[in-house]
């Protein structure tokens, strides 16, 4: 992320802020040195240097409060000397607490460091994807409140079982139905929490996918039909993780 530049009393103050990777992508020498679990969670925060001296860090100046979505942010700041006075620095200048002209700015940035981190975590280190993207999983809002996590039956996977095997319809619906009503969501909570690796969320094989996508080409008429499908599965996931491949499949249908 960009650094920031606030300007007081004509003197310039550096913003910074970092996203840490998700804790499954670090290595355990990584994690040992940011202090373990633990650690990156209670050392969150703004990270406050006097002429490039560290004075303060771990702490949202108690405009936001420590929690899980925010664990991975961190915000460089730094000061000069000659605002010592607005900064409240103490004596042996270990100390700081924000003047209200830097805080609104600062607010800002925990804004948009926060949600971002959550990003981070929520999506696991996974590329994001545009709204366009049809998901294997969507999330709805129940009309009583709460929120509802149902297969995608308009998924291109979902829809070509259906496709091929009209007999087993009902079969998929209530195979389906039953893998979202057995999410063991307690389970999986307690696993996020203690930021266990979760195997699932594994970089997708390219060789896996085109297989895949073999094999889905395999049982369709030549033409027109491969084509259209091809260009639907573009902003499909997991196949729009591999835009290259596809085009080059669309390319090769186009020159028969």
């Amino acid at each position: 992320m960009d650094t920031e530049v606030l300007v007081v009393r004509g003197k310039k103050i550096l913003v910074k802020p970092f996203i840490l990777p998700h804790i499954s992508k670090m290595t355990l020498e990584e994690r040992e040195t940011l202090g373990g679990k633990e650690g990156i969670r209670k050392q969150q925060g703004f990270y406050v240097y006097r002429n490039k001296r560290l004075v303060v860090w771990g702490t949202w100046f108690r405009m936001m409060r420590q929690g899980d979505m925010s664990k991975l942010a961190r915000v460089m700041v730094d000061i000069p000397n000659d605002l010592d006075d607005l900064w409240t620095l103490d004596i042996k200048k270990s100390h700081a607490i924000p003047p209200a002209e830097v805080r609104n700015n600062l607010q800002i940035v925990i804004d948009r460091i926060a949600d971002k981190s959550k990003r981070t975590w929520t999506f696991r280190g996974k590329k994001e994807t545009t709204d366009k993207v049809e998901h294997v999983w969507t999330r709805l809002k129940a009309t009583e409140g709460g929120v509802t996590y149902e297969i995608n039956r308009k998924h291109p996977l979902v829809e070509q079982i259906n496709s091929e095997f009209p007999e087993a319809k009902r079969a998929v619906e209530s195979l389906l139905k039953n893998i979202e009503r057995g999410i063991p969501l307690n389970q999986l909570y307690v696993d996020l929490n203690n930021d266990e690796k979760i195997d699932n969320d594994t970089e997708l094989d390219e060789t896996e996918v085109r297989n895949t996508l073999e094999q889905m080409l395999a049982s369709m008429p030549s033409g027109i039909v491969r084509k259209e499908f091809l260009e639907k599965i573009e902003h499909t996931e997991p196949f729009c993780e591999f835009p290259e491949m596809i085009q080059a499949l669309i390319d090769k249908e186009k020159n028969g």
